[in-house]
């Protein structure tokens, strides 16, 4: 199978082949550590905390994120390589963005990274279990607005009642592309709505818990931290 880096990495693969050692190896101290985590932000907040970088939070962030990326393809498509072959693959790759570039630092970068499988490899797993649907939701929203009611046609045209609407607009990511779904609401649905969403919080509380108990870390157990 070829490697094609897409084009939306190639300017995150060019920085992870610039990346200094001086900065690589405290990254990846850092990350040793870290508790598992399907948000990138997540592991780029811990390594802050952990060690003073000469690097910005936009290229931390893209560093960290192309590395959640490599071993989420190494898992699915190239998980017959080590992680040796891999990198080797990924530097290959990458001269199909610069042929003219020596890429021997990204090889030796992604060796490393790869070898990081607690943070960056459980965040990929997650990742990748998280969008294993066939509709992952992308984005929500309500939106409300009021309508006037009118009497007969007789009457002098001003409305007698005003009902208010509400229209839930669910976007979500089907087959790598961005739909919507629209379905309209009354104040009745939209407590029902609430009523829902926070039984399914208890629910999550309540295998969190469970999960704790068998010392199984949670995985984006921020909401259950910040109700207790």
């Amino acid at each position: 199978m070829k490697l094609v880096i897409p084009e939306s990495y190639h300017n995150s693969i060019k920085k992870l082949n610039e990346l200094s050692d001086a900065v690589l190896v405290p990254l990846c101290d850092a990350l040793l550590d870290a508790p598992p985590s399907f948000v990138v932000e997540d592991l780029v907040s811990h390594i802050k905390s952990k060690a003073k970088l000469d690097i910005n939070d936009e290229d931390l962030g893209e560093i960290v994120g192309v590395s959640v990326a490599m071993y989420y393809i190494w898992s699915i498509g190239f998980n017959k390589l080590n992680h040796n072959e891999f990198a080797a693959r990924v530097a290959l790759a990458a001269k199909g963005i610069d042929s003219g570039r020596d890429w021997s630092t990204l090889e030796k970068n992604a060796i490393l990274l790869l070898g990081l499988d607690k943070p960056i490899g459980v965040t990929a797993k997650a990742l990748d279990l998280m969008r294993d649907f066939q509709h992952v939701v992308a984005d929500i929203r309500i939106i409300t607005d009021s309508r006037p009611v009118f009497a007969a046609e007789d009457s002098d045209n001003s409305p007698v009642a005003v009902m208010t609407t509400h229209v839930l607009k669910v976007m979500y990511i089907r087959d790598n592309k961005l739909e919507s779904f629209y379905a309209a609401m009354d104040c009745n649905d939209i407590r029902h709505l609430q009523a829902t969403l926070e039984r399914a919080l208890k629910k999550e509380a309540s295998l969190q818990r469970l999960a704790r108990k068998d010392e199984i870390f949670c995985l984006d157990a921020r909401a259950l931290e910040d109700e207790e």
